[in-house]
């Protein structure tokens, strides 16, 4: 017994506690395991092949790629493996109830554009492990980071057009996402676009980019969040629709950071008073437009997601021509396009092969 103890104590990192009141190990119920088989997405621990490469790494939660071979068939399959990161050498039951419930929204979601649950599997302790489909390409707001890439404004335009057809599946279901971004969508190997999280990336972008509340440990996205979000804590498929915006607003720029004023209360009373994110260098009237639609006070007036799909095509379709020709680097702003109305007002080169100053440069002028 104090052999036992001793060996406890020296492997938490949480306030050691005696071993009669040590959390129990995560025990699944015996309902959920019949739900789980009835819905065919249990699949055996030793099916799962877990390799070290590392997708992405959190305060609670880790994924890698595995291999998943196919009961009665030879093949794998590539997959993503999300398991829980240890703090001590158990998952108590609240964590792993947690974590399952997480995996299970994806359940039964089928779309082109939104990111499906393979199948779940359990640790010989118990602990849950999630299975979806392995994205070659990584997350979107990664993927367009990426320097030696180069764009043209209709491939940034089009990824926006497969995140608003997967949120407006999701919007015909009443599924709320909550935590619309770049970094929650995903990439495969074929550039489709995949809207996802469900938890993942707020875990491993909880640093640079969630804002922590009265709760310390409740984190909120502030910069992506809709007014009445900030302000009472509602969402809705038009608080996503806001998300969205600012979504758009970051393929435009390549994932540049939308700018932060400091508190969350600093930053309401701006929205309230109508700031909203400025036009991108040569960002098109058109789709900022679009963007100033979506960040409407009155949620009444924003558009869907299905007139969001129609309005970003159409605006693609009025200027093709321009679209296809122009090219957005990480390293510099836009060219060929008209000088914009609405911000940030500067001359055009007219060669098409010209670059304009570093975005690294204006970024910083427009912080202060």
């Amino acid at each position: 017994m104090l052999l036992n103890f001793l060996e406890y104590h020296n492997h938490s990192q949480d306030i050691a506690l005696p071993l009669l009141s040590r959390p129990h190990h995560y025990e699944v119920d015996e309902q959920t395991k019949a739900e789980l088989v009835a819905d065919n997405i249990l699949f055996s621990r030793e099916y799962l092949e877990v390799t070290t490469e590392l997708i992405g790494k959190g305060q609670f939660g880790i994924v890698t790629k595995g291999y998943l071979k196919l009961p009665g068939k030879d093949e794998q399959i590539e997959v993503a493996v999300k398991k829980i990161r240890r703090r001590s050498n158990f998952v108590t039951q609240e964590i792993g109830e947690a974590f399952l419930k997480e995996g299970l929204r994806m359940k039964d979601l089928a779309h082109e554009n939104v990111i499906s649950l393979i199948g779940i599997c359990f640790e010989p302790d118990g602990a849950p492990v999630v299975i979806t489909p392995y994205m070659h390409n990584g997350d979107l707001y990664s993927y367009l980071r990426e320097e030696e890439r180069e764009f043209m404004l209709i491939e940034l335009l089009n990824f926006g057009i497969q995140v608003a057809e997967g949120m407006n599946y999701l919007a015909q279901i009443k599924f709320v996402h909550r935590d619309l971004a770049a970094r929650n969508c995903m990439i495969d190997k074929n550039l489709t676009v995949k809207v996802a999280d469900f938890g993942l990336a707020r875990d491993v972008y909880l640093e640079n980019f969630y804002s922590e509340t009265a709760n310390a440990r409740k984190q909120l996205p502030i910069r992506w969040m809709a007014i009445e979000s900030i302000e009472k804590g509602i969402y809705t498929i038009k608080t996503d629709v806001w998300s969205f915006g600012v979504l758009l607003w970051e393929l435009v720029t390549r994932c540049s950071e939308p700018p932060f004023y400091g508190e969350d209360t600093i930053l309401l009373s701006l929205l309230k008073f109508g700031r909203r994110l400025p036009q991108p260098d040569y960002c098109p009237d058109s789709i900022y437009k679009i963007m100033l639609d979506c960040w409407n006070q009155d949620q009444d007036k924003r558009p869907m997601f299905a007139d969001l799909v129609a309005m970003i095509k159409a605006a693609i379709q009025r200027s093709q021509d321009i679209y296809l020709k122009l090219k957005k680097e990480q390293t510099i702003n836009y060219t060929n396009f008209p000088v914009s109305n609405y911000y940030n007002q500067r001359p055009l080169f007219n060669d098409s092969n010209s670059t304009l100053p570093p975005q690294s440069s204006l970024a910083s002028s427009s912080k202060n």
